[in-house]
């Protein structure tokens, strides 16, 4: 299963202990392998959703306004209640924003733990007719509201689940929606999820939508080892990869070029010539990366973290850098910090579903839950 050069693979363990607790890299596949092709394959956030999940919470409301009123331009929102919040506070909430707004919003009275639906919310698989299934992995036993999520989901608007034994969240896994898959040596291992085997490992991908999947370096201080941090697909065969400056972080620099080389190579191997563009993390603070990556592709625009901590110019050139990746895609700046604060930014707090969910019991017409 060894895909990637000598090269990178002795990079890897050639950096030692600044990698922290996976230090000697050794015996990580850098791909894992479905035995055959496979009818759907893990929806990419480039493809256009019919509707995005959202989380009504009060820990970011700057953010939630502006990714509402973008998200109702093209798609409709679907609001399920952080555990802190009432159906009172969201009736209230909506009441501020234009009919047209509210017209696309559907409301439902599922209660989470946490607002970060990208990590438990379904996972979706597409098929090439457009047909799709939704799959639900095991998350923290600790918030059992968020893992109940996925089936309540599906009871109440009528689709089939299919339960998936990994603990996979969804900020973990990122997909070109054509079963080229990536996600971290760091948050696979962690989690014992590198397989020991081939029969084990087409297994693993097959669940998952993926013919390929590409393990490459997580951020070392960043907690959560999700690779949505660092990579993002914009098209089946253009992908952002974030860049930092070797002058405030030598080894994020180099995990981070490894990363784009791994993933170029990988892409290369499974016959796909991929523009790989990357994107400046212009400021690091602890454990916490200004990644302008970890952002939301809508049908009509790309909802990008807006830092007030980063310079106004290094922030313009992040904006460059996507706007010469995403050519004629609007951004939309969303203020982020207190996103950021509690570890995870715009891509973690939105999923795009394919459902379309009708107009019955949208808001205004009555407050109604599903």
């Amino acid at each position: 299963m060894g895909l990637v050069s000598a090269a990178f693979a002795a990079s890897l363990v050639s950096w030692g202990a600044p990698l922290g607790a996976h230090a000697r890299v050794t015996a990580l596949p850098e791909a894992l392998y479905a035995v055959a092709p496979i009818e759907r394959h893990l929806r990419a956030d480039f493809q256009s959703p019919h509707t995005v999940l959202l989380a009504f919470t009060a820990s970011w409301p700057e953010a939630f306004d502006t990714m509402l009123v973008a998200i109702t331009t093209s798609s409709r929102a679907l609001i399920v209640l952080e555990r802190t919040q009432s159906m009172s506070q969201l009736a209230d909430w909506l009441s501020a924003f234009s009919e047209s707004v509210r017209d696309k919003v559907q409301v439902s009275d599922i209660v989470v733990d946490t607002p970060w639906v990208r990590d438990y919310g379904p996972l979706e698989l597409r098929a090439e007719d457009g047909d799709t299934v939704w799959l639900d992995a095991s998350y923290h036993a600790d918030r059992p509201a968020d893992d109940d999520t996925p089936s309540a989901l599906a009871l109440r608007l009528g689709r089939a689940l299919v339960p998936v034994a990994a603990p996979l969240e969804g900020g973990a896994i990122a997909s070109n929606g054509d079963g080229f898959c990536v996600s971290t040596h760091e948050y696979f291992a962690e989690r014992g999820l590198t397989p020991t085997d081939d029969a084990t490992s087409a297994k693993l991908t097959a669940a998952l939508g993926c013919e390929s999947l590409v393990l490459v370096p997580a951020l070392a201080r960043e907690p959560t080892k999700h690779v949505d941090i660092l990579v993002q697909f914009v098209a089946e065969d253009s992908v952002l990869v974030a860049s930092i400056d070797p002058a405030l972080d030598p080894i994020g620099a180099k995990r981070l070029d490894l990363a784009a080389a791994t993933l170029k190579a990988a892409a290369a191997h499974d016959d796909i010539t991929l523009a790989v563009h990357r994107i400046t993390i212009p400021r690091i603070e602890g454990p916490r990366y200004y990644t302008y990556v970890n952002a939301l592709r809508l049908p009509h625009a790309y909802l990008v973290p807006s830092y007030n901590a980063v310079n106004r110019s290094d922030q313009a050139q992040a904006y460059r850098d996507l706007s010469q990746a995403l050519p004629g895609v609007p951004l939309v700046p969303v203020p982020a910090d207190k996103m950021l604060a509690l570890e995870g930014a715009v891509h973690c707090a939105a999923v795009g579903l394919d459902h379309e969910i009708g107009a019955n019991d949208v808001y205004p017409t009555g407050l109604q839950a599903f």
